[in-house]
């Protein structure tokens, strides 16, 4: 059973950016659109939003922080697919705030593993289905 379901992953690290396009591959995803820089994220989700399922938002971004992408996003589209967002740095008042911007999850890239993005997008997608 084909999932067809398609994320933007915004990560500029080539190396995490792999490890999720791998994860999402194995669960039977579409190839994701992928954005180095909130910018080209920005981009993306102007002209395919409506195509979009889920995006993956890392907070370390070159151009501006991902509560900057998110805020921005929030601000232009009166909706966004669900965002989880993932980050490196041990802030706990990161969660809160990208909480508050409508993130529906938060991960550190040390739990970032096949089996709880696996769980993650359970806990997502079934409960969206149920209704």
């Amino acid at each position: 059973m084909a999932n067809e379901k398609r994320a933007l992953i915004v990560e500029d690290n080539k190396l995490a950016q792999n490890s999720i396009e791998f994860i999402l591959t194995e669960l039977g995803w579409l190839p994701p659109a992928l954005a180095a820089r909130g910018k080209d994220a920005l981009e993306i989700l102007t002209k395919e939003r409506d195509k979009l399922d889920l995006i993956i938002l890392d907070q370390n971004l070159p151009d501006f922080p991902g509560l900057d992408f998110l805020r921005r996003a929030t601000n232009h589209f009166a909706t966004l697919p669900p965002v989880i967002m993932l980050t490196g740095t041990d802030d706990p008042s990161l969660e809160t705030k990208a909480k508050s911007l409508g993130a529906i999850a938060f991960i550190m890239k040390h739990q970032l593993s096949f089996d709880k993005m696996k769980e993650l997008f359970s806990e997502i997608f079934d409960s969206n289905q149920s209704t």
